[in-house]
């Protein structure tokens, strides 16, 4: 059978839409082709709309997705060419071997995550992302088989007359059942959780007689915890995958790169509250606070509420003791046993809640604490607390609804708790609302140093730079090692231009917190005169988090301020894989592009920057000038011959480009071109 100029060979796979073939080109290379919706008559509105989804697909340019080489229409045929992979599906590996281990799966979570970065950043939501639509090459995850169906606009009812449902009902996001407004990138979040929830378990999420069974289950039903699947399962990686199958998709992670920067915070387990090194702690030390200051009242209110002397008074003594002590295991130990000798007693299960929460067990804390809700409706501890582990997870509205309920109890923290609620609505962009919260901690405790520390992050984001100051600036005087208070105001410094202040607060915050990454980069940011001093600063950085695309992207910028085009080149190409959505290192990859005479490419660079919303004013007009400049000189066909990166190098001095703005980079190297295009 011949489609086009490719001869079919063998059927591969067939699905509800279409079938997958093998094949050979006009070359004699071996590819695969799919044949999607066969038609009984000509359909020009449907091939324009399969024609503009498919040149979107060809245009990624990712490792970990299946590359499509062309596409076209045969006899009312619409078929797509790609290549041809060997390696089995991630289901078949499962089928083989088994869950896998907790390190393999995370990687391929990592690597799925950047590739579905690379294409929500080109607007393309895969909609059908399941293990059997995952190939490995080696040991390297590939997406293949985005849907297309919904895109093309085909009416729902139409393709499940038959049963055809458009994606796998096991691992549909509930706004893909229900058929519920937009589904976006939200969607392929929520199904790289059930395939990582699949690769640990062996198990979907759903499982049912039916589809529809299923889809009642997706839509209404919480899914089991994986743990139950397999015990011992880390507890951080659980909260991750759970996050991802929230029901409301604005409980999810909000996008792919931010899932995969919390996959790649998931490894050996580490204290409650303790950062990974280089990296931001995903429970902020302020939450730790509030939650063993929680966890010290609920050991004394279950000492109250034991009946007296006996073993297990005796037990929760030994608990409220241990925790004190720091020694989270023993306090979990003694407070289990006398759970074990009185299971009634709520403040009992409210104290082992806010013990499994110290240890960042955040799902287990919930069912404690939910079990002694349900032996004390009014223990507003328990609420306190179970609200401080829903603001780990991500359930924001559940923490703030449990907050309110803790304020109206009269509980006994009152700053805790308002201190907690703002770190809700600041995760929420409500920064006002936050503000008000931090007073109101700061109310009750006008030296509480967590709830400064977040006014003044507050005031920063609201623009509010003196507020912001003053507040880092009573953190400094009331907790004079609180590195975190010297790097933020370091950080404001440096952008009030106030560079020799900056330094001062980013070294004294080296100082205390020397693997700190965000004040690495800040610091070398402070070095934008001295070039060879930033590249050092940000190299730390990236040693220290080998994945941060903020460290790289700058790294790379510094590179080629001080001419290493090939170095700034490879820095800027890594920072956009980890980041694709990057308008600085877009602008600046089309920079050196352009330097090195591949001029085509640096327009589309251009042109993918200036897509971008981070640019404005000034700096958009300045892209936008230089970008049509160098589309009506390639129009006119007169390029210039020859690599000038080697006499460009000469002239890029950290004097020419002194600063790290995109815009300034490009009217330098305008000027440069223009005094020696050759």
């Amino acid at each position: 059978m011949q489609i086009g100029a490719y001869r079919l060979e063998a059927e591969l796979a067939r699905g509800g839409m279409g079938v997958v073939y093998r094949g050979r080109g006009p070359d004699g290379e071996a590819v695969a082709l799919k044949l999607l919706l066969e038609q009984s008559f000509p359909d020009p509105e449907l091939e324009r709309r399969f024609g503009r989804e498919a040149r979107a697909l060809e245009a990624l340019n990712h490792p970990g997705i299946l590359r499509v080489r062309t596409h076209g229409v045969d006899r009312g045929r619409l078929f797509m060419v790609m290549d041809l992979l060997s390696g089995p599906t991630l289901a078949e590996v499962v089928e083989a071997e088994g869950p896998l281990p907790e390190a393999r799966a995370v990687e391929l979570g990592r690597q799925l995550a950047a590739a579905l970065a690379h294409a929500h950043s080109r607007g393309i939501v895969h909609r059908d992302l399941k293990p059997e639509n995952v190939i490995l090459e080696g040991e390297a995850p590939v997406l293949v088989d985005f849907g297309l169906v919904r895109q093309l606009g085909f009416d729902a009812s139409r393709l499940t007359e038959t049963g055809t449902i458009l994606g796998s009902p096991n691992y549909m996001a509930p706004e893909q059942t229900l058929g519920e407004g937009e589904v976006g990138p939200a969607a392929d979040v929520y199904a790289l959780g059930a395939t990582l929830y699949f690769l640990l378990t062996g198990k979907p999420p759903f499982e049912g007689a039916s589809v529809l069974a299923v889809l009642s289950q997706v839509a209404g039903q919480a899914p089991t915890p994986p743990s139950a699947h397999r015990p011992g399962l880390d507890p951080t990686l659980e909260a991750l995958v759970l996050r991802c199958l929230e029901k409301a998709p604005e409980q999810r992670y909000p996008s792919a790169v931010v899932l995969g920067a919390a996959l790649d915070g998931v490894g050996d387990p580490l204290p409650a509250g303790a950062a990974r090194p280089g990296r931001r702690s995903s429970a902020p030390l302020l939450l730790f606070a509030v939650s063993l200051a929680l966890a010290l009242g609920a050991a004394l209110a279950a000492l109250l509420a034991s009946p007296g002397p006996g073993r297990a008074s005796e037990l929760l003594s030994a608990a409220k003791a241990e925790l004190e002590a720091g020694r989270y295991a023993e306090a979990l130990a003694a407070c289990e046993e006398a759970i074990r000798l009185e299971p009634e007693v709520a403040r009992a299960h409210a104290l082992r809640g806010s013990i499994r929460a110290l240890r960042s067990e955040h799902i287990a804390a919930i069912a404690d604490l939910d079990r002694a809700l349900e032996l004390d409706p009014a223990l507003a501890n328990a609420y306190a607390q179970r609200a401080v582990s829903e603001l780990n997870l991500g359930r924001l509205s559940e923490a703030i609804a449990d907050c309110d309920r803790a304020l109206e109890l009269g509980v006994q923290t009152p700053a805790d708790v308002y201190l907690c609620r703002g770190a809700c609505k600041e995760r929420l962009a409500r920064y006002e609302d936050a503000l008000a919260d931090y007073d109101q901690a700061l109310g009750h405790d006008p030296d509480f140093v967590p709830a400064l520390l977040s006014r003044g992050v507050c005031h920063s984001r609201l623009g509010h730079e003196a507020e912001a100051e003053a507040s880092y600036t009573a953190v400094i005087e009331r907790a004079p090692d609180a590195a975190r208070a010297w790097s933020n105001r370091g950080k404001l410094r440096l952008n009030q231009g106030r560079r020799a202040e900056a330094i001062q607060d980013l070294e004294r915050a080296l100082e205390l917190a020397p693997d700190d990454v965000e004040t690495l980069i800040s610091r070398g940011l402070c070095s934008e005169e001295d070039s060879e001093t930033a590249i050092r600063y940000f190299t730390l950085a990236i040693e220290l988090d080998p994945r941060s695309a903020t460290a790289i992207v700058y790294r790379g910028v510094a590179q080629l301020k001080v001419g290493r085009l090939g170095e700034g080149l490879t820095d800027l190409e890594r920072g956009l894989e980890l980041d694709p959505g990057n308008a600085l290192a877009r602008l600046n990859r089309g920079n050196a592009l352009r330097a090195m005479g591949r001029e085509e490419e640096a327009l589309a660079d251009y042109d993918a920057g200036l897509a971008s919303d981070e640019l404005r004013g000034q700096t958009r007009a300045t892209v936008q000038g230089v970008r049509d400049r160098l589309a009506a000189k390639l129009a006119g066909g007169n390029a210039p011959a020859g690599d000038p990166s080697a006499a460009l190098a000469e002239r890029t001095t950290p004097r020419e480009l002194p600063r790290w703005d995109a815009a300034q980079r490009i009217e330098a190297l305008d000027r440069a071109l223009a005094r020696d295009p050759d």
